[in-house]
């Protein structure tokens, strides 16, 4: 298995190539951010790909979310359907369980 190296500068050129509307300035920083604030390369680069995706996000959603360690959320997601579908499916496993 090969090693998943550390490539911040060619992230921050990536996700600048996908949205010219990105400050590559803000785009480091926030790369950045996120490596002082404890995250995994992986993280770093999963969420900043994530967000690149979203067209109401920006780097400073990154340095936000690195802010807020607590919430568990992912920036620009929002948990209501999931929250619904979720007790949909709690509420078919009760009834299948009290009518064994």
């Amino acid at each position: 298995m090969t090693a998943i190296h550390h490539a911040p500068l060619a992230l921050a050129e990536l996700v600048c190539q996908m949205r010219s509307d990105w400050d590559r300035a803000e785009t480091d920083g926030a790369i950045r951010a996120a490596g002082l604030a404890g995250w995994t390369w992986e993280q770093t680069a999963q969420t900043t790909i994530r967000l690149a995706c979203i067209p109401d996000q920006f780097p400073r959603d990154l340095v936000e979310a690195c802010r807020k360690p607590l919430d568990r959320r992912a920036p620009g997601v929002d948990p209501a359907p999931y929250a619904e579908q979720a007790r949909q499916m709690l509420a078919a496993r009760v009834m299948t369980q009290d009518g064994s």
